[in-house]
């Protein structure tokens, strides 16, 4: 043997465990036509070997057909792979059988050549420096499976070089050592076709070698079958929320489908440019932000999960992975819940717990304000008397009354039983007297009861505390004076 035939034995184990590694990832269908298109390179290298050592011309006919194993169904695997790559789903079971058909089909005219000298079949053979060189017949079926061959390269090319194109970046690596090591193939192949390699040597056996480099960079260097198409669509493009791929520079490298349903201007052309704005705003505004803050997009809201983008572990982040998720509905209910935990149930309004923290926010602020308490006299009788559900609706009447009737800037809440407060800000507290005057006469007239109120102005540094006790006080002594004018009418 030559230094050829041992180089050729050295590509072939070479491809071979390429082939064999690749079939972890089996579950992938790329990665079965990829161990496919290796596995063919090595059968193929591995009696090309045999083939120039073999120095007789049955030997290199037996060595021909035993290459046919491979080179068969190269081409039509290079194809498949292609398709593959990228893609969620397998090629269609029509295509695939098909493409496999013709390969098997060309396989069977091989190895029966000698009765219709349809394939490929060695006329004589001649030694160059120690090299078994044949002179090869060309059949009509294998002139056929020429034009296969390079309709096949073409097409995966082609699929390639679009798949390059809308491609992420940290994909497109990949695509290119693939890209790369298809073309050497296909050149190296045109050359032993046309007549053009030297001594006569069919160069694409040796290009295998050049193949598995390729593709072994690509396995090793960019991760090809660990970021294979079928987990990006596992668990990127079936991912429910919407995720958006940032580089270092702040730039968009990709998106899934539920960006696009999110953002309409999102399209391929847009890999490479800044996010939509409203998540460059978003973006700036968090960088301020002490705490994370939700993004709002018409009518949802939006919790943005930020992960940084790290090809291994412990190395610098690379870029961003941002995650949209939708939390309208759970900020719909944790609204309402709070809502109803700061609300009365009776009249709704803000119930005593909601008045205390009011009150003190109001108080830690150093706010100016007023605090106006409303009383309905001989509330208990009419309860007691008429039935707790006349007694109810008179509370809720008078709510109503209260809430109509409140000044800009207040707050209403109840306290207990028949009591309710404004916390009124921004008022002239004199005026505000006179205005619950007027308002408590019209309240007498329509609920047809009497009503007592009383109002005390905030003076710093008083704590709720206090400002409370001087409001009961001030409301005490509004009930006396009242009593004390009706027994005086009265006499």
């Amino acid at each position: 043997m030559t230094i050829y035939s041992w180089l050729l034995i050295l590509i072939a184990f070479g491809c071979g465990g390429l082939a064999v590694y690749s079939l972890r990832y089996r579950y992938q269908a790329v990665s079965i036509w990829f161990a496919a298109v290796l596995m063919g390179y090595a059968i193929q290298a591995l009696g090309y070997a045999l083939e120039l050592a073999s120095g007789h011309v049955e030997w290199a006919r037996y060595w021909l057909d035993f290459i046919f194993i491979g080179a068969a169904f190269i081409p039509s695997c290079v194809l498949l792979m292609a398709l593959s790559y990228q893609n969620p789903s397998p090629p269609p079971a029509w295509l695939r059988n098909s493409v496999l058909a013709i390969s098997s089909l060309v396989l069977l005219v091989q190895w029966t050549t000698q009765i219709h000298q349809l394939g490929i079949n060695y006329l004589s053979v001649r030694m160059v420096n120690s090299l078994t060189i044949g002179d090869l017949q060309f059949g009509l079926v294998y002139q056929l499976y020429i034009v296969y061959t390079h309709l096949c390269a073409l097409l995966a090319t082609l699929i390639m070089l679009t798949r390059m194109w809308q491609a992420p970046r940290f994909f497109q690596a990949q695509n290119l050592s693939l890209l790369i090591g298809m073309i050497f193939s296909w050149i190296s192949y045109g050359l032993f076709v046309l007549g053009w390699a030297p001594n006569g040597l069919d160069l694409t056996v040796f290009s295998g070698g050049i193949i598995g480099l390729f593709f072994a960079y690509g396995i090793f260097g960019h991760q090809f079958l660990l970021l294979a198409p079928v987990a990006r669509h596992r668990l990127f493009d079936a991912l429910p929320d919407a995720v958006l791929v940032l580089d270092e520079q702040d730039q968009l490298i990709d998106f899934n489908p539920q960006a696009i349903l999110l953002f309409s201007e999102l399209n391929p052309k847009r890999l490479g440019l800044p996010p939509p704005d409203v998540i460059s705003d978003w973006m700036e505004q968090q960088t301020k932000a002490q705490a994370p803050i939700a993004l709002r997009i018409g009518e949802s809201t939006y919790q943005v999960i930020v992960t940084p983008l790290q090809i291994h572990a412990n190395t610098p982040a690379q870029g961003l992975i941002l995650v949209l998720r939708d939390v309208s509905e759970q900020q719909a209910m944790i609204t309402q819940l709070q809502h109803h935990a700061e609300r009365d149930s009776l009249t709704g309004c803000l119930n005593y717990a909601a008045w205390q923290q009011r009150l003190s926010a109001a108080i830690d602020q150093n706010e100016s304000f007023s605090v106006v308490i409303w009383d309905l006299v001989r509330f208990r009788d009419v309860s007691d008397g008429r039935g707790e559900l006349i007694g109810n609706h008179l509370l809720q009447n008078f709510a109503r009354h209260l809430e109509h009737f409140k000044p800009p800037h207040s707050e209403l809440a109840r306290l207990y039983g028949d009591r309710f407060v404004w916390l009124v800000k921004e008022a002239d507290p004199t005026q505000l007297v006179e205005n619950c005057q007027t308002i408590k006469a019209k309240m007498e007239y329509s609920l047809v009861n009497d009503i007592t109120f009383a109002q005390v102005e905030y003076q710093p540094p008083e704590s709720h505390r206090y400002v409370m006790m001087r409001l009961f006080d001030r409301l005490r002594e509004e009930k006396t004076n009242k009593q004390t004018q009706s027994k005086t009418s009265r006499v």
